[in-house]
């Protein structure tokens, strides 16, 4: 994921070298030599970057800074990125879904929707009927059958 700049500290720059100095500009994950400032570019696995170990830019304490070869901090972050993307997609499909006046009076909980919206991700693309009328459908479907009791999810699935 981009750098979102307005979370670091004015000095980053300052910081991050200090980080990749003391490291003697190698890969404290996997050990590899990096490219030092000045040398030429030859590829971006040898670009040494620093990572924040908590995933919180802001957090720039000592213990919490790794240098790290690209390859290493794109492994590093790889689940936090996934986790972050899928958070993300559930937030803008529950934000999607608008409930007219008339709906409004059935009161369909807030956490059936982000269920159902969360459970539709875990849906392989193709067979993923993530528009709003198949999630007004399944709410119907909740609302009419006083039965049904509010969704279960776990990492997996979602179920009723």
């Amino acid at each position: 994921m981009p750098m979102d700049r307005a979370r670091y500290p004015d000095n980053w720059e300052k910081i991050a070298l200090a980080v990749k100095t003391a490291a003697g500009w190698k890969c404290q994950k996997c050990g590899k030599q990096c490219r030092k400032p000045g040398e030429p570019f030859d590829t971006h696995k040898r670009t040494l970057t620093v990572a924040h170990l908590n995933h919180t830019p802001e957090d720039v304490r000592e213990e919490n800074l790794m240098a790290m070869c690209a390859p290493c901090h794109l492994r590093y972050d790889a689940k936090h990125h996934a986790e972050t993307r899928k958070r993300k997609r559930v937030n803008d499909m529950a934000e999607q879904i608008t409930i007219s006046k008339e709906e409004e009076k059935d009161w369909i909980p807030i956490s059936w929707i982000e269920a159902y919206a969360e459970w539709l991700t875990t849906i392989p693309a193709p067979f993923a009927a993530n528009d709003e009328k198949s999630i007004r459908a399944m709410l119907t479907k909740w609302r009419t059958n006083p039965d049904l009791q509010t969704p279960r999810c776990n990492e997996d699935t979602c179920s009723l």
